[in-house]
C-alpha cells in the first residue's frame, strides 16, 4: 500500500514538473479606478516618491519596509529602493506625463537574483473623471516554478494593486 501512494506521489509530482516546465513564465497584471479629480492632482500624487506612502499599499502590507527615496524623487529619474520581511528591490522612473501618466522600470530581489518588471501608471479621461490604470508586467525568470507564480500573478498582485488605486482615489478626491 505506501509503495502504491508513494509511486502516485512521485507520478503527480513529476506531472507538476512537465506541466510547470511548459507554462510561460510572462506576467502581465493591471487594474483600473475611476477618479474624479484632474490629472494634474492625480500626477502629483503618481509622479511624487515622497508621497507613494500616502497611498500605495507595501508598507501597510509589511510593517517592516524601508524605502530609501533617490536623489531625485520625482519625473523622469526619480528612484527609490526598499528592503523588508517581504523582499527588496527598486524603482525608476522612465516616464512622467501629466496627461498620461508614469512609467518606471522595477527589478525584486529574491535570494540574491534580480528579476527586472516594467510598471505604469496610466492616465486616461473619462468624461469628467480620470480612469487610473496600474499595471506591472515582466518574467518571473524561475523554471518550473516560475510558470506557477506567473499563472497566479493577478491574484498575488491584483489585490494589492486594488489597495493601491483605492488609497491614491481617497487622496486624490479629498
Amino acid at each position: 500500500m505506501l509503495k502504491k501512494i508513494l509511486i502516485t506521489l512521485a507520478l503527480v509530482l513529476g506531472l507538476l514538473v512537465v506541466v510547470g516546465l511548459f507554462l510561460s513564465q510572462h506576467y502581465d497584471v493591471s487594474r483600473t479606478v475611476t477618479v474624479r479629480a484632474s490629472k494634474t492632482k492625480l500626477h502629483a500624487l503618481c509622479d511624487d516618491l515622497t508621497v507613494w506612502d500616502s497611498w500605495a499599499p507595501w508598507t501597510k502590507a509589511d510593517k517592516t519596509i524601508v524605502t530609501k527615496l533617490g536623489d531625485k524623487t520625482h519625473g523622469v529619474g526619480a528612484s527609490q529602493s526598499w528592503k523588508g520581511d517581504s523582499g527588496e528591490g527598486r524603482l525608476v522612473f522612465t516616464k512622467s506625463d501629466p496627461n498620461e501618466g508614469i512609467a518606471y522600470d522595477m527589478v525584486f530581489v529574491n535570494g540574491g537574483k534580480e528579476v527586472p518588471a516594467k510598471s505604469a501608471m496610466l492616465y486616461k479621461t473619462n468624461g469628467d473623471a480620470v480612469d487610473v490604470t496600474w499595471r506591472i508586467e515582466g518574467e518571473m525568470g524561475m523554471p518550473v516554478v516560475g510558470g506557477y507564480l506567473a499563472l497566479f500573478a493577478g491574484s498575488m498582485i491584483g489585490p494589492m494593486f486594488d489597495t493601491g488605486l483605492n488609497g491614491l482615489k481617497a487622496q486624490a478626491e479629498k
